[in-house]
């Protein structure tokens, strides 16, 4: 189901992969069982990259060529033995592609820390617009899902679009292995004990 928001990515579609009911990739298909389990981060990069070149890489992909999209992106983006745990990691992978690949990036992080203090939904709203209002999508970690039901535990997302704050709610519409969902990113703030951050990356040629 493709959902609409008021505030999202122009290009959805742009990411969809044909003959499949895809969009973006699924770190299902990545060839190791170790890449299949730890591939969350390297994949909601490889769609933020995709949908940023999308000019100029050959559309539409195609679940093989994609895949080969998404190994291209793991030999710069790779998950350690504990995953890629926070924002700042997976920017420090972005710019080893930008530079093997011949681009800069302007990097931006909100990392959500429950421990050292509540970061407020205005917070998270702003940092979302920042993005999302220049048609870049922007990656979500979860490291706890607290009690929204559609995120996951230790786990990288792509975020892109959002709604308004209503109240306590704010409802967003995420990439999750090829799945879009709508979640609420209110609850998931206000309820992770693990926290998470965003990350968000403009590429631009260097």
């Amino acid at each position: 189901m493709i959902y609409r928001m008021p505030y999202q990515i122009h290009e959805v579609e742009a990411l969809r992969i044909i003959h499949t009911s895809s969009i973006g990739g699924n770190q299902k298909w990545f060839h190791t069982h170790w890449q299949r389990c730890s591939g969350c981060g390297p994949t909601t990069v490889s769609n933020i990259i995709a949908y940023q070149r999308r000019a100029t890489l050959p559309l539409p992909f195609t679940k093989v060529s994609f895949s080969v999209f998404m190994e291209e992106v793991w030999r710069s983006v790779t998950p350690t033995n504990h995953g890629i745990p926070s924002a700042s990691l997976l920017l420090s992978d972005v710019n080893t592609y930008m530079k093997r690949h011949g681009y800069s990036s302007v990097n931006a992080k909100l990392d959500v820390v429950p421990k050292n203090g509540a970061v407020s939904l205005k917070a998270v709203d702003t940092f979302l617009h920042a993005s999302l209002d220049h048609d870049v999508p922007v990656a979500f970690l979860s490291l706890d899902p607290g009690k929204e039901p559609l995120v996951d535990e230790w786990h990288w997302v792509t975020l892109i679009g959002i709604d308004e704050i209503q109240g306590g709610d704010f409802p967003a519409m995420i990439i999750d292995n090829g799945t879009i969902k709508k979640i609420n990113l209110g609850l998931w703030l206000s309820t992770t004990r693990g926290g998470g951050g965003f990350a968000s990356f403009v590429m631009l040629p260097s």
